[in-house]
């Protein structure tokens, strides 16, 4: 039984190396090339956007979080903050692998945030950040939800649409736990 599942170990590796090798940009990637050295895939203007769209929707997420670890007093908020910070940025690079693996030629973790929104929280008077950056989170939650949703739904890329049905899950749940504390903050 072992022999049987040692060699069936060895099948698989073997088939995945040589499935890895066979890709244009495997060796590039493996000797430190950027990942902008793969020839681009022909994008269609859905995935195109869809992935620059939810690549700066994280940013703002990202950013906004940061800004509100350093800016608000509450434990409860700076623990929501925290969470956000760490799923978006993880999601972030989730996105930014699969555009690698896919030579799509987007780069994803080099996306502009909303810096607006970031800036008027930044702007926010002490009291008020907190009240500011749940309304902030909810509505970036919300907005990156329906865009997960769509593309998982009618995505052209399957390995970019599978990572929109995941991150749809994710980001669902946050949105309740931001709504839950914010109603809390407001009781």
């Amino acid at each position: 039984m072992v022999a049987l599942r040692a060699s069936l170990t060895a099948v698989a590796l073997t088939a995945a190396l040589a499935t890895a090798a066979a890709l244009p940009h495997s060796a590039a990637l493996a000797q430190g090339a950027p990942a902008v050295a793969a020839p681009a895939a022909k994008l269609d203007p859905a995935t195109e956007n869809y992935v620059k769209e939810s690549a700066r929707q994280d940013r703002t997420a990202i950013d906004a979080s940061k800004l509100v670890l350093e800016m608000s007093a509450r434990t409860p908020v700076r623990e929501a903050a925290k969470k956000v910070l760490d799923e978006r940025t993880k999601a972030q690079h989730r996105l930014t692998t699969a555009t690698t693996v896919q030579a799509l030629g987007l780069r994803p973790d080099k996306a502009g945030d909303d810096g607006e929104a970031v800036e008027a929280l930044r702007k926010t008077a002490p009291e008020g950040v907190d009240r500011a950056y749940l309304r902030l989170a909810i509505e970036n939650h919300e907005a990156t939800l329906r865009l997960q949703e769509s593309y998982g739904r009618d995505g052209a890329n399957d390995a970019l649409r599978s990572h929109a049905m995941a991150a749809a899950i994710e980001i669902e749940a946050r949105i309740g736990d931001l709504k839950r504390l914010a109603a809390e903050l407001d009781g």
